[in-house]
């Protein structure tokens, strides 16, 4: 084995100078191994014609020219690329290699994107909707090996239950549930509020979210998976903004829902998280508004406090794949605000 050097102690002059004193300890006194040091410009590889130990220090481990010292450092590059190419890998397509997902409301918006995301990473999804010919659509274009559809009301529990057990007994397993179905509702003030409307909303987004938690979970804990369970709040979870009362109310149960799950289920190695999207113009919300998604992509953009960039349901799908993966393994109990900053500051404009 060949010498040890510590990028701390290799007082050499990226000038040009050929002096240097180079040693095989770090600062505790410990040996170094070289592949888990940084890389230094090794410009000069003139001998170095005279090398005085310090203290304890072996003189047979000094590096005594040059010309070792480019080989050290080509070493040393050569391990810290093959580290770098390597988590490359992970963080590419094997950050989902191999898992099974269920989606809910994937047949178009945050759900689609995030599907594809997912497959792109290496998982198989399960595409649940009510919107049939919208979701065997999306499984044609991603592609039947890797993706399949199942016809699910999450206001149904027999329905989200039999999902979950389509899932199992197709793959196996389920490594990932991705709650995302929702509803936006009419906008109007709450002095003429549609009760039946609220009651809907809440079934669908908080009921719905809590359905899928439940019925994952299950599977989660009798197989025991160290699973991720996902649910799309908003921002309206954390401020209430200009979306109608019932979604807000809605919004906020889900988080309740995730913190209630997270804590009950850790022991279990199961995290449960949200992401919660500031304004998107998916099909739900430009329906919702009867608006073109051009006008309100310009009226989201006008409120929003990070300028220069355009929130998309890439952006969103990106933070589910976060807290789908292996990097978020020990996050829990979270809110992940995809908003640019809007729910952290106030306004004073």
């Amino acid at each position: 084995m060949g010498p040890l050097v510590t990028s701390t102690e290799c007082h050499r002059s990226f000038s040009g100078a050929s002096s240097g004193t180079c040693r095989d300890l770090d600062v505790d006194g410990r040996q170094t191994n070289s592949s888990d040091l940084p890389v230094w410009p090794l410009m000069d590889t003139s001998p170095v014609t005279r090398v005085e130990p310090e203290g304890n220090l072996n003189p047979s481990a000094i590096v005594t020219t040059g010309k070792k010292m480019e080989r050290v450092g080509k070493m040393i590059t050569r391990n810290w690329g093959e580290r770098s190419e390597g988590r490359e890998r992970k963080r590419g397509r094997e950050r989902l290699e191999g898992k099974i997902a269920i989606i809910t409301g994937a047949a178009s918006g945050i759900g689609e994107a995030s599907a594809r995301l997912f497959v792109e990473h290496g998982a198989h999804v399960i595409i649940a909707d009510i919107q049939d010919e919208l979701g065997l659509q999306v499984v044609s274009s991603i592609g039947t090996d890797k993706a399949c559809y199942r016809h699910c009301d999450v206001t149904d529990e027999k329905q989200v239950e039999g999902t979950v057990a389509y899932a199992v007994e197709k793959y196996g397993t389920l490594d990932i549930m991705f709650s995302n179905a929702g509803m936006l509702g009419t906008f109007g003030s709450l002095l003429d509020m549609d009760v039946k409307e609220f009651d809907l909303t809440i079934a669908v987004n908080t009921r719905g979210a809590a359905l899928a938690v439940k019925h994952a979970a299950r599977v989660m804990v009798a197989k025991n998976i160290r699973g991720s369970i996902i649910c799309t709040a908003s921002v309206e979870s954390i401020l209430a903004g200009a979306a109608p009362l019932a979604y807000i109310a809605s919004k906020h149960g889900i988080l309740g829902v995730v913190k209630a799950a997270a804590r009950e289920l850790g022991k279990n190695g199961i995290r449960v998280n949200c992401v919660s999207p500031f304004g998107i113009a998916t099909p739900m919300v430009c329906k919702s508004y009867g608006a073109e998604a051009s006008y309100i992509e310009t009226s989201v953009g006008g409120h929003a406090n990070l300028k220069g960039v355009s929130l998309t349901t890439k952006h969103i799908a990106e933070a589910a794949l976060f807290l789908a993966s292996e990097e978020s393994a020990y996050i829990s109990g979270q809110n992940l605000a995809v908003d640019g900053g809007l729910s952290a500051i106030m306004r004073l404009d």
